[in-house]
């Protein structure tokens, strides 16, 4: 069996309207995301109790944020699985 590669990290710039964000990699527990903000020059990492998570299991999904996150803040989401 082969192993695909992926690149489990994506951003976007929030617009103070959209609460969905995509992610296009594998996630097989929403433990190992880690979704943080941007804005200048300052990274906050969101409590979990911030947003909900889809596509567990698959080979993509989403975050959906409870209250969409405020104009210009860069949102980065990446993989961090325990070894």
């Amino acid at each position: 069996m082969s192993v695909t590669a992926e690149t489990p990290i994506t951003s976007a710039l929030a617009n103070g309207v959209t609460t969905v964000f995509p992610y296009a990699w594998t996630l097989l527990d929403a433990d190992d995301l880690v979704v943080q903000g941007t804005t200048g020059g300052v990274t906050t990492t969101y409590p979990s109790s911030a947003y909900t998570v889809g596509g567990i299991g698959l080979s993509a999904g989403s975050v959906t944020f409870a209250v969409a996150p405020a104009s210009g803040i860069i949102i980065t989401m990446y993989r961090n699985t325990a070894l």
